[in-house]
Parts: structure tokens; sequence; C-alpha cells
């Protein structure tokens, strides 16, 4: 709660820290990557602020330290450090403006995370990367939730992988 006792929660910071990420990393990629059309920006872009990335990086800055929760560091739920990054980039920018903001995602994203050659070949969506190989075999494809449950605050459930009508993998 603030002062005022009204309940406070990052949401507005992260809404804003993500436009900013997402400014900076396109800007960045304009730059560096001038040879890229807009498709393959958004790519990159899309790699780059994608939430497994922005988990990790928040694991690696260890933000179990700073974050207030009733549950143990092991039990956070993964998604909580790419919030979280997303909000002390809202922060910073809100506090110490856009010029501060920019050269501390550089300094914590972009210089140790963010090399263009590597990351052309990473693959953004491995579900659109199924559909593709389906289309071109001509083969049709759907995929199919299984298994919900429930556990702590993470909602788990499995997924049939279907070609043709076959199930051909469950995860």
């Amino acid at each position: 709660h603030d002062s005022e006792g009204h309940k406070v929660n990052n949401e507005r910071l992260e809404f804003l820290g993500d436009a900013v990420l997402g400014v900076v990393i396109a800007d960045y990629l304009f730059t560096h990557a001038p040879q890229g059309n807009e498709g393959y920006l958004t790519q990159m872009r899309a790699k780059i602020v994608s939430r497994e990335q922005l988990n990790m990086i928040g694991r690696n800055l260890h933000f179990e330290k700073a974050i207030k929760s009733s549950f143990p560091a092991s039990k956070i739920p993964c998604d909580v450090y790419g919030n979280t990054m997303e909000a002390l980039i809202g922060a910073i920018y809100k506090d110490r403006g856009y010029e501060k903001c920019r050269k501390f995602i550089y300094r914590v994203i972009i210089e140790p995370y963010v090399n263009i050659k590597t990351l052309e070949h990473k693959v953004g969506s491995y579900k659109s990367l199924m559909i593709q190989l389906a289309q071109k075999s001509h083969k049709s494809i759907a995929f199919e939730v299984c298994d919900e449950k429930s556990e702590d605050l993470q909602k788990l459930f499995g997924v049939r992988l279907m070609l043709n009508g076959k199930c051909v993998a469950k995860g």
C-alpha cells in the first residue's frame, strides 16, 4: 500500500517499461541491422524482449533478493523476473529520464545478451516452426491441451502435437 492506503502493484510500471524497452531495442536494431527490413527487425526485437529472455536476465541479476514474496525464492513463478525487469525499466525511465534508462538497457540487456548473428538463428516460436514444417509437408497440424492442473500460483498443462490426426508428441 502507498502512503494514502491504495494498493500498489507494478503493472503500470511494467507497461511503461515494456514500451521503453521496445523503443530502445527498435532503435538499436535500426542502427545495428541496416540490412533488415521491417519483418526482420520485428522478429529480432521479439527475440530480444521475449518473456523467456527477460526472465533469464532477471534471474541472472538475482531479482529474487529484492522481490517481497511469501514464497521461497525457488518457488517464485518465472514470469515474475521478466515483469520485474520491465517494472524496473519503467521506474528508471520515470525517475531518471530516457537517456539514463537507455544506458541502463544497453549495460544490462544489450551488451551482455544481444548478438544479432546469434539471434538470427534462435527459434522464436517452436509452435510457429512446427506449423511451417507441417504446411511445407502438406500435413494437418493441431495442438490439443491435456492434463491441466494447478500448482502453487502456476497453472500447468500438457499439450499434444497432432499431425494428420495422430498424436506424435506430448509435452
